[in-house]
């Protein structure tokens, strides 16, 4: 029963989005759908990077989540004890004697579109109709709609229990969008109306658009004739939240989070990050609501028990996260990997042993470094692990030290290694980025560089989008002035048109594939930015393991690392 509840919900999900590509007009090519769904109900939302174009979907989510934890965090000033996501609407807040419906509409992110007041009030013509609601079918008539379908319903038939009185003399209505906030000029009576109680005017935009009649080719059908309750009824009850961004509203929920844990702990950001995820995979699987099987009171998030869930989470994390602080096991994986590290190298370069001396220099120099940070900081392992696989400079609980994650950590490392080989000089760059940096340097020549180990979770569109989202949010990254180069590895492997191919004069020149807006359009890339085609480094290294001292004593040289240099600048 549950398994089977839970695949209805994924399908009643998936659809929903299949919806949502239809209306929004983003562009969703080279997105699994499949993934995103997934993602979503596990609550693991970071894994898909951010990208630009399902952020307007998951903003419903988020909304949800945003009253849910209001209704927990501050009881006194917010009335409802229950929230329903998607069931009378997009999300409702409930009282015993008390309904709010709230609607979210979103606008494309990063770009210069916003909402118009006539976005708000315009009507499509519909040719069939179920019944004469169907005409007034703008967003604010929608929503005004789902007030009187409520009172025309049988309160057992709702959510039985949980309904008291009837009738709900005082409904309110709320219109919710990232639109910016200094957008829907001339609708100021009710984007400032938090009271839901509006002193209209009569020269007030929405009014007359709603009250003009809908035009059929035997009668005209006044909002009157159809709605139970006059227009001003309506409109004196209408909100318009102009919540915030996506960004803005994830920060404000981490927030409220922890205003409601409130704990002081080392890792405070991954409780909260916790917390989060769990809830949003609590909803995403508890709102299916064509289920004839469903019990609807799973639709019901009421106050006590989501206060009893996040307790439950936070000592949990707790606990998980107090082992991991403990625990200098990491500690040891990493240099037991780099061991490993160095007898593959012995092993791949024993023709030429001036270059394996360079490499092991190398190797040794980064295990140096990296127990000089863990001395500073215990949380080393754990922050640089988060940095490498989910690009975040905050901690993350999860099982590293698994066989598969430690084949992504050794990958992760050689690369490291192998691209820091060719400089004498060697720095770990911008210590509290969320990303990784790395700077190597020969006679005033550098290479600046990041990587990120995708573990297989997600193809290159979104593994791309992932980088580029957390660039954008990095305060260090969004000021780089540098070419920056970005090293991606165990993205998902798409079919290849065609091989890889390396000049046999250099023996494997690095490809450097520049962010395009035909290759990504889905996030503003920065100009400077450049991924790494990971096949021809490894093919880079396969030539030179075949060479000899006498043919190529060193990998720095200046005019190996000029080549290499103007390789990459070329693309």
């Amino acid at each position: 029963m549950v398994n089977t509840y839970k695949d209805s919900a994924y399908q009643y999900h998936l659809e929903k989005f299949k919806i949502y590509q239809e209306q929004s007009g983003e562009d969703f090519e080279g997105i699994e759908e499949e993934d995103i769904i997934s993602k979503l109900m596990e609550g693991d939302f970071e894994d898909l990077g951010g990208i630009t174009a399902i952020r307007g979907f998951v903003y419903q989510y988020y909304v949800t989540i945003y009253y849910i934890l209001k209704m927990v965090q501050d009881p006194k000033n917010n009335w409802w004890d229950k929230v329903v996501f998607e069931y009378f609407d997009d999300v409702s807040l409930l009282r015993n004697d008390r309904i709010r419906f709230i609607q979210v509409k979103t606008v494309r992110q990063n770009s210069s579109n916003r909402l118009q007041p006539n976005d708000i009030y315009s009507r499509s013509q519909k040719k069939r109709v179920d019944s004469e609601y169907d005409h007034f079918n703008s967003w604010i008539e929608k929503l005004f709609k789902n007030y009187d379908v409520f009172m025309d319903k049988d309160p057992a038939s709702l959510i039985e229990g949980y309904m008291e009185e009837m009738p709900f003399v005082n409904p309110e209505f709320e219109l919710v969008s990232n639109t910016p906030h200094n957008s829907l000029e001339g609708l100021e009576v009710f984007t400032l109306n938090t009271s839901f109680k509006a002193d209209l005017l009569d020269d007030n935009i929405l009014k007359p658009k709603i009250e003009t009649p809908v035009i059929l080719k035997d009668k005209d059908i006044q909002f009157s004739e159809v709605f139970s309750k006059p227009v001003n009824f309506y409109l004196e009850k209408l909100y318009i939240n102009k919540l915030g961004s996506f960004d803005s509203l994830k920060n404000t929920i981490e927030g409220l989070i922890e205003d409601i844990i409130g704990i002081t702990h080392p890792i405070k950001k991954t409780i909260v990050g916790g917390i989060f995820s769990n809830l949003l995979a609590e909803i995403t699987q508890r709102t299916y609501r064509d289920d004839p099987e469903m019990d609807k009171t799973e639709l019901v998030f009421e106050r006590e028990d989501v206060k009893a869930l996040i307790y439950t989470w936070s000592e949990s994390l707790k606990d998980d996260a107090s082992n991991y602080l403990d625990d200098d096991s990491l500690l040891r994986t990493i240099k037991y990997l780099l061991e490993a590290l160095r007898s593959e190298y012995q092993d791949e370069f024993k023709s030429n042993q001036m270059l394996l001396k360079e490499l092991i220099e190398t190797l040794d120099w980064f295990r140096t470094e990296f127990e000089k940070q863990f001395r500073k900081d215990s949380k080393y392992c754990l922050v640089f692990l988060n940095k490498l696989f989910n690009l975040q400079s905050i901690i993350k609980v999860e099982q590293f030290n698994n066989d598969k994650n430690k084949q992504h950590i050794k990958s992760s490392l050689s690369y490291i290694i192998r691209c820091l080989v060719f400089y004498p000089s060697r720095k770990v760059e911008f210590q509290n980025s969320q990303l990784l940096f790395h700077t190597g340097e020969i006679e005033n020549e550098k290479l600046l560089f990041t990587i990120y180990n995708a573990r297989n979770r997600s193809d290159t569109v979104i593994v791309k989008n992932t980088v580029v989202s957390a660039l954008q949010q990095c305060e260090y990254g969004s000021n780089i002035n540098q070419d920056l180069f970005s090293l991606i590895i165990g993205e998902k492997k798409e079919q290849k048109t065609e091989k890889s191919k390396t000049s046999e004069r250099l023996a494997a020149r690095f490809t450097v594939a520049k962010v395009e807006r035909d290759d990504i359009s889905i996030i503003d890339p920065p100009e400077n930015l450049k991924f790494i085609n990971k096949d021809e480094v490894d093919a880079f290294f396969e030539f030179f393991s075949n060479t000899t001292g006498e043919s190529v004593p060193t990998f720095q040289d200046k005019e190996i690392e000029a080549h290499w240099k103007l390789s990459l600048s070329e693309g």
